[in-house]
């Protein structure tokens, strides 16, 4: 028995999950449905399609649009759980990694910065005297 209202905006139905009674139990009736046996035949994982129920309707309220749906979720899921591997080091966060990136990006310029620095200092102290610059050879104008 699901429990629906209207939402006229988008003339959709949503499914109230009050608890996580309800929730169990809206998602056991799910992995009845066809769509769901079809997916443990292909060798998914019930815990796998379980999840994505309990994710779709915790944070949609709502049934997955179509079968297709449910199926990139399952796949989505299932690359990240053999991605991650129990290893939360594995898990990347791009706003994290980005910040990485930057950060050694513009480590290597500055030390690249102070080594060419450093390199032209070391050209000129190897020059021979009469070919250095000196500023007391400068006269006004």
């Amino acid at each position: 028995s699901k429990r629906k209202y209207n939402d006229s905006s988008t003339n959709h139905s949503r499914v109230l999950v009050p608890d996580e009674n309800t929730l169990s139990r809206l998602v056991a009736a799910r992995l009845d449905l066809p769509i769901s046996q079809h997916l443990l035949s292909q060798n998914f994982k019930l815990s796998v399609i379980k999840r994505c129920w309990e994710d779709q309707l915790r944070l949609k309220q709502d049934d997955f649009v179509s079968d297709t749906d449910l199926l990139i979720a399952c796949i989505i899921l299932q690359k990240q759980i053999i991605h991650i591997n129990g290893n939360k080091e594995n898990i990347i966060i791009p706003s994290m990694k980005m910040k990485l990136i930057r950060e050694k990006e513009q480590n290597h310029t500055q030390t690249d910065e102070q080594s060419n620095l450093s390199s032209s200092m070391d050209s000129v102290e190897g020059l021979p005297a009469e070919n250095q610059f000196n500023t007391k050879d400068m006269t006004r104008s």
